[in-house]
């Protein structure tokens, strides 16, 4: 019994010992190894298992959107598990906004679509599942001088959604039909 005893108080020490010591990587320490570029964070949306980060490398302007998946991990580290980069020039100059489609990553994240909005005029976003007509929830997020969107399709049935933007009064402005 005493020897029993003597196991379970030298392992609960050794693992105290490693959840103090231990150097997890953080946010920060994890940020330089997504890329070898300095990037700006736009947007962090966190989950219970982890979060997706949204942010531009510097100097390019409006030129880029790019996106990291990171899953939390047991001691509060992060894991990478996915990211990358969507030229987004082109379908600002065109619509005004950008938009990008993520299917569900690892079982772990649900399908999400994102973007910037680049014409002022717009003011409100709204995303609806085209075979059922249901609006899915839209947040928008002012980070700088940045304006960015960000819609998790929950309960998403089908592969292909609507992307309306509103003007100030209210009124449609542009409509992109698109598919995950």
């Amino acid at each position: 019994m005493k020897i029993i005893n003597r196991v379970i108080l030298v392992t609960a020490a050794l693992l105290c010992f490693v959840i103090i010591t231990y150097s997890g990587e953080s946010l920060e320490e994890m940020l330089p190894r997504i890329e070898d570029k300095p990037i700006v964070v736009i947007h962090k949306e966190e989950f219970d298992n982890g979060m997706i980060l949204f942010y531009q490398h510097l100097g390019f302007e409006n030129e880029d959107l790019s996106y990291a998946y990171l899953r939390k991990q047991l001691l509060g580290d992060y894991k990478l598990l996915t990211f990358g980069t969507q030229e987004v020039s082109s379908a600002l100059s065109h619509y005004g906004i950008s938009f990008v489609d993520m299917p569900e990553i690892a079982e772990e994240f649900s399908p999400i679509c994102f973007g910037l909005i680049g014409e002022e005029e717009i003011i409100d976003v709204k995303v609806f599942e085209k075979s059922r007509s249901i609006e899915q929830e839209v947040k928008i997020i002012k980070s700088g001088d940045k304006r960015f969107w960000i819609c998790k399709l929950v309960d998403f049935q089908g592969n292909e959604w609507i992307l309306v933007g509103l003007g100030n009064d209210g009124k449609e402005i542009l409509r992109v039909e698109t598919n995950i």
